[in-house]
C-alpha cells in the first residue's frame, strides 16, 4: 500500500494531529502532538463539493495518520476526537463513511482496511458523561487492548478495521508511542 501522503486529496489536507483536535465550542486542542495527520473533515467536504454535493451528505472522523514500522509495515489510523458528550449512534457513521471516502480515493477494498486501518475513539474522561458501567467496561476493555463494547465499537473490529478503540485524551501520546 503507497503512503496515504501521495494521495492529492490526502496529501494537501495534511497538517498536525494537534489541529485535527481542535474542539471549537471550547477553542482547545484535546492533544498537543504535532505529528503530520490529515484534517479528514476537509477532506471530506472537499469531495462531496467536487461531487456536487454539501458536506452534509455523510458524516467524517477528524484525522488520519500514517505510521510505518518494519513490523508492522503501514498502518492507517482514523481518529475521532469527543471532547464532550458521545453520541453513541454517530461514532459508527463517522467511522463508515470515512472509511468508505478512504477505500474510492485510495482505491482499495475493505479487506486492505481490515488488515491495516485502526479506528481510535479519543475522549476526554472528564467531559464525556458516561455511566458508571460504561466507564468500567472502557476500562476493562482498554487493560485487555480489546475494542469497547459501548460505542458498538467491537462490531466495527475484524469486519472494517484491524482495531477500533477508545483512547483517554491524557493517554494518546503513550498509545501511538506502543504503535
Amino acid at each position: 500500500m503507497q503512503s496515504i501522503y501521495t494521495y492529492g486529496i490526502l496529501s494537501h489536507n495534511q497538517t498536525q494531529l494537534k489541529y485535527c483536535s481542535l474542539d471549537d465550542t471550547r477553542s482547545e486542542y484535546m492533544t498537543g502532538l504535532e505529528m503530520p495527520a490529515v484534517n479528514f473533515d476537509n477532506v471530506k467536504t472537499e469531495y462531496l463539493n467536487a461531487l456536487g454535493y454539501s458536506e452534509e451528505k455523510c458524516k467524517s472522523v477528524d484525522a488520519v495518520l500514517e505510521t510505518n514500522t518494519e513490523i508492522t509495515g503501514t498502518q492507517v489510523i482514523l481518529f475521532e476526537f469527543k471532547n464532550g458528550a458521545i453520541e453513541k449512534e454517530n461514532i459508527n457513521l463517522k467511522a463508515r463513511d470515512s472509511l468508505l471516502l478512504l477505500c474510492d480515493i485510495m482505491g482499495i477494498s475493505i479487506e486492505e482496511t481490515r488488515n491495516r486501518f485502526t479506528f481510535v475513539l479519543v475522549y476526554n474522561q472528564d467531559e464525556a458523561k458516561l455511566k458508571w458501567q460504561d466507564r468500567k467496561s472502557i476500562g476493562m476493555s482498554q487493560k485487555a487492548g480489546k475494542s469497547c463494547p459501548v460505542f458498538k465499537l467491537d462490531k466495527m473490529e475484524g469486519v472494517y478495521f484491524k482495531k477500533a478503540l477508545m483512547v483517554e485524551k491524557g493517554e494518546l501520546e503513550g498509545w501511538l508511542k506502543r504503535q
